[in-house]
């Protein structure tokens, strides 16, 4: 099977990428490839977090990371909210975040000092406690995990996370409602014909059980009565009692609220309102790696790569038996994978040629896309950076069209940011970054026609650079950008230093592009300034104690008096 590049005008570069991944054939558990893992997260602490979100570049499941430190740095001088607390806020004088709202700093007697003392931090920065995610990301141990209870999470604006591979569940997305009990699929086990996967075909957890992914080797648990899907949705916490969440059972268990049978087994109403139709119909990761093509992927995937996919959900119908699921008078449509695959190929009616993805056709419409990872995570304004996104389903040409994706830049100062790819295929997208991206954190994903992937992180840094130093009486002011803020503590990372002495100069005044420090210099040297974003030197020369004939001051001031004393002789 060979997938196609789709190449943006004058590119002329080529680009190869593949994979090899094992899959858990038959489930359950499902590959844990797309989406967040199926894991209670309601007990964790912060090496666990960091086992994710630390390191850029080693996370095992693909979560919004970047290099913490800058990501939080760059909420300096922002409003301290309900859902982004700094663990002591009452050391902000105008409610915005501080270094010391964060980093609580002490003084510390010492008699030695020329001062009497010095500033530390109150915490080891080598110690757990001093970035302790968990001082400012609460969760309620054993029931709300620490990512449902942020303000996204309460909003019920799930895509923000989890992208398009599931729906908000007030965004009036379609769910059908047959007013029958033999709804498609049918969420309980019941009756029926058990498929290979042990469970009763027809139901999500024919796939969606729990196990160890084979792939992976993410456990994805059950709960005491055997239910993956339970654990995993309640460990959430969110609706729960005690968690403050603004959100009941009814969000998810509409029992009574609409007519049918909303209640018992059968309340697969429920399941919809996160899981519509527009987003089981085009879930599918691209195994392979050349392109997704309904019908011809490996089991087990997604849910319109594979025959076994497909049957998951539409299997044989307990109450009429011989009857296609779920029961519909033309029987012609559900019957074989053909006569799903004769309409619904990837996002195109094969007849027409025409893309499904709109309101008029919710159920079908482009496969998902999804990103596994980003060529750089951290970059500085100022300069030009092609990315490359590596995931699934950014492009494929099934049948007669599919739409390539596009990157879009999301942040809370600015305005989305759409690029068009200079190169996409299945599996890779590259895109040029501009330069004059303003500072700050951004969120990252593919769009494709109306459907997001999920979203990591791309962090712009200010670029730290000394335009001048000016040096007058030893007192240097330096004019630049990026310096940030000044946090005055032994070992802060923020500090102004000579070449001659090897010491820190005292600091007067400091902010992002300007900085007043009393240095002790000699008459030339290299002055450095150390930003919470990175470090700038710049050659200075101190001529502060000359006076205009080039001698020091202190010889005019024993010229005159000598002047003076002999006149008055």
């Amino acid at each position: 099977m060979t997938g196609k590049w789709f190449w943006a005008p004058f590119v002329a570069a080529g680009v190869v990428f593949s994979m090899s991944l094992w899959a858990s054939v038959p489930p359950a558990p499902v590959n844990q490839n797309i989406g967040i893992p199926d894991r209670v997260m309601n007990n964790i602490s912060w090496d666990i977090c960091l086992g994710c979100h630390g390191d850029p570049g080693s996370a095992p499941v693909p979560v919004k990371s970047g290099y913490l430190p800058d990501r939080h740095h760059l909420r300096i001088d922002t409003p301290i909210e309900e859902y982004s607390a700094s663990p002591f806020p009452e050391k902000s004088p105008d409610g915005t975040h501080k270094c010391t709202t964060c980093h609580l700093v002490d003084w510390v007697s010492d008699s030695s000092r020329p001062l009497g003392g010095y500033f530390s931090f109150a915490q080891d920065p080598a110690g757990p406690a001093f970035r302790d995610c968990l001082n400012c990301h609460k969760q309620v141990a054993n029931v709300a995990s620490v990512h449902h209870l942020t303000q996204k999470a309460q909003e019920a604006k799930c895509h923000l996370c989890h992208g398009n591979v599931i729906n908000n569940p007030n965004d009036d997305h379609y769910i059908p409602d047959t007013g029958q009990v033999n709804v498609t699929p049918r969420p309980g086990r019941g009756q029926g014909e058990v498929g290979a996967t042990g469970e009763k075909m027809g139901g999500c957890r024919y796939c969606h059980g729990g196990g160890v992914d084979d792939a992976t080797g993410i456990v994805v648990p059950v709960n005491v009565r055997g239910n993956a899907n339970n654990a995993t949705h309640h460990g959430t916490g969110i609706a729960r009692g005690g968690t403050n969440s603004v959100h009941t059972c009814l969000l998810c268990h509409n029992w009574g609220l609409e007519p049918g049978p909303l209640h018992g087994p059968y309340n697969i109403r429920g399941c919809g309102r996160c899981h519509g139709m527009s987003s089981l119909h085009n879930i599918q990761f691209d195994a392979a790696g050349d392109g997704v093509v309904p019908g011809e992927e490996e089991p087990f995937y997604g849910h319109v790569g594979n025959n076994l996919d497909c049957r998951g959900c539409h299997g044989p119908n307990p109450t009429f038996p011989g009857v296609p699921y779920p029961g519909d008078p033309d029987f012609d449509h559900l019957g074989e994978q053909s006569d799903c695959l004769g309409c619904h190929r990837n996002g195109s009616f094969s007849g027409a040629g025409v893309v499904a993805a709109s309101a008029d056709n919710a159920a079908f419409g482009p496969v998902i896309p999804y990103i596994t990872g980003m060529s750089s995570k951290q970059i500085v304004t100022g300069r030009a950076v092609t990315l490359t996104l590596s995931g699934s389903g950014f492009y494929a040409e099934a049948d007669s069209v599919d739409i390539p994706s596009r990157l879009v830049l999301l942040s809370d100062q600015e305005p989305a940011i759409e690029i068009t790819p200079i190169l996409i295929g299945p599996t890779l997208m590259e895109v040029n970054l501009p330069a004059n991206l303003p500072s700050g954190t951004y969120g990252v994903k593919a769009v494709k026609n109306l459907m997001g992937s999920n979203i990591v992180n791309l962090v712009v840094l200010p670029a730290v650079a000394i335009n001048e130093a000016i040096c007058s009486d030893g007192k240097i002011t330096i004019t630049g950008t990026g310096f940030s803020r000044y946090l005055d503590a032994e070992n802060s990372g923020t500090a102004v230093a000579v070449d001659t002495t090897g010491g820190n100069c005292s600091i007067e005044s400091w902010n992002d592009s300007r900085i007043v420090a009393n240095c002790t210099l000699g008459s030339e040297g290299v002055i450095e300034v150390q930003s919470i974003f990175g470090g700038a030197s710049a050659d200075v020369t101190c001529a502060a104690s000359a006076g205009e004939d080039g001698r020091p001051k202190w010889w005019s001031i024993w010229s005159w008096w000598s002047s003076w004393s002999w006149s008055r002789r």
